[in-house]
């Protein structure tokens, strides 16, 4: 007689795993047992974000979005600017792989 197998599926929430850690995942049954291992991953680390000048008008002034010296084994490291609006809404100025840009006076894209 053949042995019976059970599928089964572990399924997590997103978000919920330590980030920049390692996990083992073990299955026992009876005298057996299986188990995997999960690298998460982290967050860059070590720079800095700076915008110049601090203080301006829209329009009027041009702003310089600046990401420098940023640290992560998983390169590219790609870079998004972005502002909230007054409505609570996440505006991407640019999503790009250079760690500077620059928003002329003309006004955003």
């Amino acid at each position: 007689d053949p042995t019976p197998t059970f599928d089964m599926n572990l399924v997590l929430y997103g978000n919920v795993l330590p980030v920049a850690s390692t996990l083992v995942f073990k299955l026992t049954c009876g005298d057996g047992f299986g188990s995997f291992t999960v690298v998460t991953n982290g967050p860059p680390t070590s720079g800095i974000f700076t915008i110049s000048p601090l203080l301006g008008k829209e329009i009027i002034t041009d702003f310089t979005f600046s990401a420098a010296n940023w640290i992560d084994d998983d390169i590219p490291i790609t870079y998004e600017f972005s502002f909230i609006t007054p409505d609570d809404v996440k505006q991407v100025v640019q999503t790009r792989s250079e760690a500077t840009y620059a928003i002329p006076s003309a006004g955003l894209p």
